[in-house]
């Protein structure tokens, strides 16, 4: 919940991996976040709310650490 309430773990990752900034889609439906990726730079995933469903966005060796749901300004 937004103010941090019923709080619950819904990542489970190896214990080395890096992992970045997150935040929540506009819907609440999605997280995106920062996580140690391709030779180990920071890349950008995707995940349903409790965890499940997580997808990459970029596979790139440029460093991809704090994503957000927010307009290119």
């Amino acid at each position: 919940r937004p103010d941090g309430t019923d709080l619950r773990q819904v990542t489970s990752f190896p214990r080395r991996q890096t992992l970045f900034s997150a935040s929540f889609s506009p819907d609440g439906t999605r997280i995106v976040f920062g996580r140690e990726g391709t030779g180990g730079e920071a890349d950008v995933f995707t995940m349903n709310v409790d965890g499940s469903s997580v997808t990459p966005l970029t596979r790139t060796p440029r460093w991809d650490s704090a994503p957000d749901w927010g307009g290119v300004e």
